[in-house]
């Protein structure tokens, strides 16, 4: 997989020097970067996650990346929303598997527990591996099918429509 052409980040206080850090990786592996709070602000983590979700479930072919603390609350925040397949990684293994598994489209990391350099990797896996790379067409088939169902789950949940709120 080429780099994705739009990637949006956001952030809450305790993500922000990784976000400074993962936004000029993405540019430099020439991403159209779009930082959806400002570095200095105190966007909240739901907040951050909200306007990420969005903006990727709007825009196909996009990715996101969402960063807080431990990354745990803006993971799940994100994975409210339709379209949206958010995985917290902490290493390349399980961002290659949120990839090849789960077909995520948004990356969430958390700055106690990532170190820059382990994030800029995770961030390359992410962007480089397909969904269904090197699954056998039996098992991608499957694979697919529980993703069907899975979307099909979430479009008789009940979600409120956040989308009229969106800034940024």
């Amino acid at each position: 997989m080429a780099t994705p052409r739009k990637v949006f980040i956001g952030s809450d206080p305790w993500g922000r020097n990784l976000h400074k850090h993962v936004a000029e990786l993405c540019r430099s592996l020439g991403c159209d970067t779009v930082e959806l709070n400002a570095i200095d602000d105190d966007t909240s983590y739901h907040e951050a996650a909200r306007r990420v979700a969005i903006n990727v479930s709007q825009n196909a072919g996009s990715f996101g990346i969402v960063l807080c603390g431990t990354g745990m609350g803006v993971s799940m925040v994100a994975n409210i929303f339709p379209g949206i397949s958010c995985a917290l990684c902490e290493n390349t293994f399980a961002a290659e598997k949120s990839r090849v598994l789960n077909n995520a489209n948004v990356l969430a990391m958390g700055e106690f527990i990532t170190t820059p350099f382990v994030a800029g990797e995770i961030v390359k896996t992410f962007f480089g591996t397909e969904f269904l790379a090197g699954i056998e067409p039996a098992l991608a088939d499957q694979i697919k099918s529980w993703h069907k169902a899975v979307r099909e789950m979430k479009a008789r949940i009940f979600v409120h429509d956040w989308a009229g709120k969106s800034q940024g």
